[in-house]
């Protein structure tokens, strides 16, 4: 990569402060480029300065002035062809971090593992928008799931409820919501009465449940 022939306009003008006089300045550039006989020889003299950075990233860096270390900002540490990329862990902290949300605008794409929370239940236990995973055991006999006032929750949010224990069909897991006049698919309640059934849930973020 060379100048095409010309050299660089601040290089011009540091010449042009040691010569007070325009035609002493304009003979010694003009003899400059009489060295080279050839424009592949001009160009190689005036690239050579990229010779001494390899590799090449290293010389974009500096003639950039781009920050070693990324210019995502944030929670992202690099960017790249339009891509923001988090090359760690992210984790949401602060008093309540359970409240916070990571909204999505667009279409999502995962290329390795999902892990989800999951929450092992013996005994009764009221349900809050922060589970997801519930394991229930009924080996020490049935129990009661509380769902949460379905206001309280986003539109759209979902619950897995799996029977672990495998003896859902003598002790029931029994599922419904906390406020009356809530309901699940139309009912009050719902049953898992069979071996190692399981069942997805959300909610329409008012009043109602569904089964899907």
């Amino acid at each position: 990569m060379g100048f095409g022939g010309k050299l660089p306009r601040g290089y011009l003008r540091s010449l042009e402060r040691d010569f007070p006089q325009r035609d002493e300045f304009n003979t010694y550039t003009a003899s400059a480029a009489t060295q080279f006989s050839t424009k592949v020889e001009l160009n190689t003299y005036t690239a050579s300065a990229a010779t001494s950075f390899t590799p090449r990233t290293d010389f974009n860096t500096y003639t950039a002035s781009s920050p070693a270390a990324g210019t995502g900002g944030g929670i992202f540490s690099q960017s790249a062809g339009g891509e923001q990329l988090a090359t760690s862990s992210v984790v949401f902290s602060g008093s309540n971090p359970n409240s916070l949300i990571l909204n999505v605008e667009g279409i999502s794409e995962l290329s390795g593992g999902l892990i989800h929370k999951r929450f092992v239940r013996t005994s009764n236990y009221t349900l809050t928008t922060t589970d997801y995973l519930v394991a229930a055991d009924t080996s020490a006999g049935s129990f009661t799931i509380l769902l949460p006032d379905a206001s309280t929750a986003t539109e759209g949010q979902t619950w897995v409820f799996k029977d672990e224990g495998g003896v859902a069909p003598a002790n029931n897991v029994i599922i419904r919501p906390t406020v009356g006049g809530q309901t699940i698919d139309g009912k009050a309640e719902i049953r898992l009465e069979s071996s190692y059934a399981a069942i997805h849930m959300y909610t329409d973020g008012v009043s109602k449940y569904f089964i899907f």
